[in-house]
């Protein structure tokens, strides 16, 4: 429960203080009356609150007159978003005052992750996220993506609205939890927002205080005029869409070779979670590139240099390999994959030996890895590790944290059936000597603890 009022705190911050937005010294009233009034204007548009809960006056009055500085960050991108959000809000015919949950959660940061694991500007959860079809790896996080995770947090809402036939109430289950909103209602055995909302715990019913009172804060800013001064980012609008690459691209060498800034990429993508533009494999049995934005300028010159890529990220990676190994590569080189250290997306022309598959065996020896398969002159022994499958677990929980794919799973387990996560059944994968300790412990990993290392890998 400490979450909540972390989480309520950090919202505050945004949105507390005072900051030159345009005008140096912006201090607005807040008089109990004018705030009674403010949320009287609120309740009219179709918000459940009571205009006498001292405590929601209260927090009105703290989230407006407050002082600290990220205001300006968390009001900003507010501002820099709400276009976007707004078009897909209306036309998904969701209320009005849905668009301001990123404001009171999170600041409409992108960056933002809690505690639980939830992350993005709304903020989604890791399970949301796979319902909804985000992809969420080590590598990059739609989640962190303001278009799509805003498109996953409206499907959402209307299965809230779905089921409770009310905005309010779906509020609160986005937030807390359509669990917890369950609980609840059948505790008190009522299907009202009014009937149930004073059951909750009191650091529940404070998240929803304040979200009502950024919104009234807000409001009361927009009538006192206030602006930003200058824009410091393009307005994303203008950005331009390009694909990348059929091939990992390391930022840094982006940025060697064409001077796009890697603080830029990311600063217009914050899904990426690495120095890595990723590929993202095949669908439908073709390319999916990932798709970047990037103001003008630079989204040309990525373009213009993009021929040359598959030459810089070959050179690039023989760099990395001869300080890592000390030796260059046989065979060609790909990305190297800063978990393990091995050769990874290899250029096309580059054969990988396919291995026969092996019966699942506990005695399964240390299995020395042949210089004629090797991608390497100074190759590390490979080892097995035993894994077996626990109720609850997904297989792209498992692909994450031992840095594998569905293939590498398939081939060495000898699999050809399309299911085969079976709770009880064991799968065994090929890892590097040196980490077999690192890896073998995810086996007795608690549910959670699997999901932490997948969403921090």
């Amino acid at each position: 429960m400490m979450f909540f009022v972390k989480r309520i705190a950090f919202s505050i911050l945004f949105l507390s203080g005072s900051i030159a937005f345009g005008q140096s010294s912006f201090l607005p009233s807040s008089s109990t009356s004018e705030v009674v009034s403010g949320l009287r204007e609120i309740k009219k548009r179709g918000l459940s609150l009571n205009v006498t809960d001292t405590s929601l006056i209260s927090e009105c009055k703290r989230v407006l007159e407050g002082r600290n500085d990220s205001i300006f960050q968390g009001v900003y991108r507010f501002i820099y978003f709400r276009d976007l959000i707004e078009n897909k809000r209306r036309l998904a015919d969701l209320p009005w005052y849905m668009s301001f949950l990123p404001l009171s959660n999170t600041g409409v940061n992108p960056n933002y992750k809690g505690k639980d694991g939830k992350s993005g500007i709304w903020p989604l959860g890791y399970t949301i996220g796979k319902k909804y079809g985000l992809i969420q790896n080590s590598l990059y996080d739609e989640r962190r993506d303001v278009e799509k995770s805003t498109e996953v947090a409206i499907k959402y809402f209307l299965d809230l609205n779905n089921i409770y036939k009310d905005w309010n109430l779906s509020v609160m289950a986005f937030n807390l939890g359509a669990a917890r909103v369950n609980q609840v209602m059948h505790f008190r055995k009522a299907l009202s927002f009014d009937s149930i909302f004073p059951y909750f715990l009191e650091e529940e019913k404070k998240q929803y205080r304040t979200f009502i009172a950024t919104i009234y804060a807000f409001q009361a800013w927009e009538k006192q005029g206030v602006t930003l001064s200058e824009s410091k980012w393009i307005a994303y609008s203008q950005l331009k869409r390009i694909a990348s690459s059929s091939f990992e691209l390391p930022l840094g060498m982006l940025e060697e070779k064409t001077g796009i800034g890697a603080e830029l990429v990311k600063k217009y993508n914050p899904a990426l979670k690495a120095d890595v533009i990723p590929y993202l494999g095949t669908k439908n049995s073709g390319i999916r590139p990932l798709i970047l934005k990037l103001p003008e300028n630079e989204a040309n010159i990525f373009k213009l240099k993009q021929d040359s890529f598959s030459i810089w990220v070959s050179e690039w990676n023989l760099k990395i390999a001869k300080v890592r190994y000390g030796s260059q590569p046989v065979g060609g080189v790909g990305t190297i994959n800063r978990h393990t250290g091995e050769v990874i997306n290899r250029p096309h022309n580059v054969q990988t030996p396919v291995r026969p598959p092996a019966e699942v065996t506990e005695n399964a020896p240390v299995r020395e890895v042949n210089n004629q398969d090797s991608t390497r002159n100074d190759v590390t022994p490979k080892v097995w590790v035993y894994y077996t499958i626990k109720r609850g677990d997904a297989l792209f929980t498992l692909l994450d944290v031992f840095d594998c794919t569905e293939d590498d799973v398939r081939r060495w387990n000898n699999i050809r059936r399309s299911q085969f996560m079976i709770a009880g059944e064991k799968l065994r994968f090929e890892v590097d000597s040196t980490k077999k300790i690192y890896y073998s412990k995810i086996n007795s990993m608690t549910l959670i603890e699997k999901r932490e290392l997948a969403k921090n890998d």
